[in-house]
């Protein structure tokens, strides 16, 4: 479950945060995929954080970085050379940190206010389709048809999903279709 990472990864933090090596730590997180659903405005960006007393505290960037410039980031402070051209040329973070520690006070993880077991009732929307889907084969479910519930499930039963990035593919979307009219009573 999401919160149950969250809570973890926040954990985490804290005892590195006081512990006597967080003023010489980083902890870079990027998640694999953005937790399967699109965000509002393109559906291949993803969650990424810079965690250091080195890092902006509370600041957004918006410089593209991707999966490779988190290599780079750290092969920098360990005076590794970069493992082929990819990570050479990969653009490290450099905006999210600054010169001097300005974050270096400790964290305090965060409980999530909803129980980590609490699960959506059978009632719940998109219950009833979501059991049918494939999910225990690995990419069985059509993807829009798992950001259509995502997306849903955060904004309100009645709310439209972002449409697909320029690599949508209209396969996986008459597969959506096609599942979504099949749950129809």
């Amino acid at each position: 479950m999401i919160a149950e990472n969250d809570l973890a990864l926040g954990e985490m933090v804290e005892e590195i945060s006081k512990s006597p090596i967080w003023e010489q730590s980083l902890i870079l997180v990027i998640e694999d995929d953005s937790q399967n659903g699109a965000d509002h405005v393109d559906a291949h960006r993803i969650p990424a954080f810079a965690i250091s007393p080195y890092a902006r505290r509370g600041a957004v960037v918006h410089t593209r970085y991707d999966f490779l410039s988190f290599i780079r980031t750290f092969e920098i402070p360990l005076g590794l050379k970069p493992l082929n051209l990819f990570d050479a040329l990969a653009t490290p973070l450099y905006n999210a940190f600054t010169s001097k520690p300005a974050n270096a006070e400790p964290y305090e993880a965060i409980t999530p206010r909803q129980p980590l077991l609490e699960r959506n009732s059978a009632g719940s929307p998109n219950s009833r389709l979501s059991q049918r889907l494939p999910l225990e084969q690995t990419d069985r479910s059509p993807q829009r048809l798992l950001d259509k519930i995502l997306w849903q499930s955060g904004h309100g039963p009645d709310s439209e999903p972002p449409p697909p990035g320029p690599n949508g593919s209209s396969i996986d979307e008459r597969a959506a279709r096609g599942f979504e009219r099949s749950e129809r009573p």
